[in-house]
């Protein structure tokens, strides 16, 4: 059923109207709810509307601009539609079982808009998938509707159906469902298991039956652990796949195995015997705690421990090494050494050398990881790295510098320095590296004694190389502090400098604030005489002591108790300027300005709504 639906827009206050919004309420089911049923464009002003049977509509309309949404307009007189029968069966149907005998059905009622009429039921209907099963059915308001009595796990065809006073819906679609699911009756059969690599294997099963099942299939649970542990760990593989690759287990080591299969309900029982396998040999871990013992300079005995993890059984070890000179090492000298034995002595090394041994041991798949070491041939300890160190000095600071032995690994030295008078710790520089040749020490105080030390940061122990006396040039500071500044003269010649010039700095002010003073009755006279004679050059007089002379003014100042008359006070702007008013501030600059009436009045204005007005007259035409 349609229906025409027009109105006529409202003001839309100097903003298009992007877009009307169409809503309904209906009184039976939800009344006073009001819900969206169209948009429309905003240059339309009529729009076409499909209505459900059985409803009892009253319809509004929005203007939307761009500064927001109108008030809606006045509802419609309400528009009642008439009955008819149900259009659409219900969707959602399923058949589920929650329990081994039982199967529940639900689905999904029909909105109220979708009734059509009033007392709307549901026929349920419901049969066993196999030959010769009959429908049943039952009639119901709502669901959901418990099947009892029924076998585990079995398939059903199930249909609902709508249905009014004004009639039925179409034929509704069968859905399956099934009863409810119960644990599995056996555990997966023909377990095998094949190894990959040392650390993963390949276990493949055979399916179990539908029967046996009793359920939906969920997948299968894999389940290994080591021999004498129980220490358990689990793979499970979704769907129904029937193989899986273990990764992660140990070399040479032996597993025991066990495949479940679960369904809705849960998990099978273990029906056979867990599958024993072991995995194949791997390369070892390396030896522990790895010694080497100088017998003399030319002679070095290695010793070791058993690797943690040997992965599979020890066939012997290798024992490598070589002459390490300066930053590069020398071509590797190997040796076999029988799994008997974990202990070598190596003879024929070149003395005050250093040499880095490495101990791998071996098993059936290969050499495992080395564990190394580094030994210096000498008795007296590490080499040292330089030769031929010198230094220079400065007032403040202290230059050494060094030539590295031929062949010398690059090294990371120090420096150490200290005032030799014992003032003070121990100070330490940031590090060199040898092969800078040369390092400034700055920082120092002038004329003073250091003690110095040079070392470097060696393999086994770090060893002094260098250390020595030195004293920078100039006049020691402790002299200086110690003399001019603190003799007695000194300190008095400058509190007599400073005291003189804070007596000359207040003289100055005193004489720069202090102003003339005059007899009041002589600077009246003075004042009459002046005006009887003609100005001259624009200049005035000046006071004097005297009463019998006057001199003229020569910028003297007015006494600070007497007003002083501006220029020209006698000839007032007032004959030039009419009625304008003229002020003058305290130093005679102007403070005012022509002045006059002047009328004016303030603009008003109404403030006007930021949105469209809302649609009037909206009225229904029945199509």
């Amino acid at each position: 059923m349609e229906v025409m639906l027009s109105w006529t827009p409202g003001s839309d206050h100097n903003s298009p109207i992007d877009h009307f919004i169409v809503e309904f309420e209906e009184n039976i089911f939800e009344p006073g709810s009001w819900q969206v049923m169209e948009q429309v464009d905003g240059d339309q002003e009529e729009v076409k509307l499909e209505l459900s049977p059985y409803v009892s509509y009253s319809f509004r309309v929005t203007a939307v601009n761009r500064f927001g949404d109108s008030a809606p307009s006045e509802g419609t007189e309400r528009y009642v539609t008439p009955w008819s029968a149900p259009e659409k069966n219900p969707e959602g149907v399923k058949g589920e079982g929650s329990q081994p005998n039982n199967m529940l059905i639900t689905w999904q009622v029909l909105k109220p808009l979708d009734w059509n009429a009033p007392n709307l039921q549901y026929v349920v209907k419901w049969r066993q998938l196999s030959e010769g099963s009959e429908w049943k059915e039952l009639v119901l308001e709502s669901p959901p509707y418990l099947v009892n009595s029924t076998p585990t796990f079995v398939p059903y065809q199930i249909q609902v159906q709508a249905f009014n006073q004004e009639g039925s819906a179409p034929e509704p679609r069968t859905v399956i469902g099934f009863s409810g699911e119960d644990y599995p009756l056996s555990s997966p059969e023909m377990v095998n298991v094949v190894n990959v690599d040392s650390t993963s294997v390949r276990v493949t099963w055979a399916p179990v039956s539908s029967e046996s099942l009793r359920g939906h299939l969920g997948g299968y649970n894999i389940s290994y652990w080591k021999e004498r542990s129980s220490d358990r760990h689990h793979l499970i593989v979704r769907e129904n796949r029937t193989h899986a690759l273990l990764r992660n287990v140990k070399p040479y080591t032996s597993y025991n195995l066990e495949v479940t299969v679960f369904n809705g309900k849960g998990q099978s029982d273990v029906t056979v015997p867990p599958h024993q396998f072991t995995t194949l040999e791997g390369v070892p871990s390396q030896p522990v705690m790895l010694r080497l013992e100088m017998r003399k300079d030319t002679e070095v005995t290695t010793s070791w421990d058993l690797p943690h993890q040997p992965n599979g059984i020890l066939t012997g070890y290798v024992l490598q090494y070589q002459h390490i000179n300066g930053t590069e090492g020398g071509s590797l000298t190997e040796q076999n050494i029988s799994s008997a034995s974990r202990s070598y002595t190596v003879h024929g090394l070149q003395p005050q050398s250093v040499y880095k041994f490495f101990v791998a041991a071996l098993t059936s798949a290969g050499r495992g990881r080395a564990a190394s070491k580094e030994i210096y041939t000498s008795r007296e300890g590490e080499p040292r790295v330089l030769k031929n160190i010198s230094y220079t000095v400065g007032d403040t600071h202290t230059n050494i510098s060094w030539i590295g032995l031929e062949g010398h690994r690059v090294t990371e030295l120090h420096v150490q320095y200290m005032n030799k008078d014992g003032a003070g710790d121990w100070k330490d520089s940031k590090p060199v590296n040898s092969s800078q040749n040369f390092f400034m020490l700055d920082g120092l105080q002038p004329g003073t004694p250091y003690r110095i030390i040079l070392w470097q940061l060696g393999r086994f122990k770090n060893i002094t190389v260098w250390e020595k006396e030195v004293e920078t040039i100039g006049p020691a500071f402790t002299e200086i502090n110690n003399g001019i500044a603190t003799r007695g003269w000194f300190i008095g010649l400058i509190s007599a400098i400073v005291l003189l010039i804070l007596i000359l700095l207040i003289a100055c002010f005193i004489k720069r604030n202090k102003g003339g003073k005059y007899s009041v009755k002589d600077k009246e006279d003075s004042h009459v005489d002046s005006e009887a004679r003609p100005m001259k050059d624009e200049t005035f007089g000046e006071y004097s002591d005297n009463d019998q002379e006057e001199k003229p003014f020569e910028g003297s100042q007015p006494s600070l108790g007497q007003p002083i008359k501006p220029l020209g006070s006698d000839d007032s702007l007032v004959e030039y300027g009419g009625s304008v008013d003229v002020q003058f501030n305290e130093d005679g600059s102007f403070i005012g300005q022509y002045s006059g009436k002047k009328e004016g009045k303030e603009a008003g204005g109404a403030n006007g709504s930021s949105g469209a007005n809302s649609p009037v007259n909206v009225d229904i035409t029945l199509d």
